[in-house]
């Protein structure tokens, strides 16, 4: 998936600098994140297929995020049958990816989970739907995309 960045060079002049900077870095995440969701998002299916949304997630791993797949092989030793069912139409292989951020370790609270449904392309129950919109199933994986973002 090819993404075209722009750089853009800012140089702010202020007396609170560390608090602008501290704002900034906050607010630029927030900014990559909705970023990457829309651009996850408007991948036709033919080029963000299973294989390249993958791909896309594992970058995130050098945020320090710990990225699981589980290929075909081993959703099947999981017993996650309904999932590979959703993906035998397809010429593309199906997967799951999990991932995992721990947080900063000295708080003290219950888990938080965030899942989203990641079929890049659902043409499950075709015959239920009108032709007029099997093209919006793309949309099928924005769940998980925003989760990605």
């Amino acid at each position: 998936m090819k993404i075209k960045r722009i750089k853009i060079n800012l140089k702010i002049i202020t007396s609170n600098k560390e608090k602008i900077e501290k704002k900034y870095k906050y607010y630029d995440s927030i900014k990559e994140g909705v970023f990457l969701t829309r651009d996850l998002v408007s991948e036709p299916p033919n080029v963000l297929t299973p294989k390249v949304y993958v791909r896309e997630i594992k970058k995130l791993s050098k945020f320090g995020l710990k990225i699981k797949t589980y290929n075909e092989k081993k959703m099947k030793k999981l017993g996650l049958n309904a999932l590979l069912g959703v993906g035998q139409g397809s010429i593309n292989k199906s997967y799951l990816v999990t991932i995992e951020w721990n947080g900063k370790k000295k708080l003290k609270q219950n888990p938080l989970a965030f899942v989203g449904k990641g079929v890049c392309f659902d043409t499950g129950g075709i015959s239920l739907k009108p032709a007029k919109f099997m093209e919006e199933m793309k949309y099928d994986m924005a769940g998980s995309a925003v989760v990605v973002g």
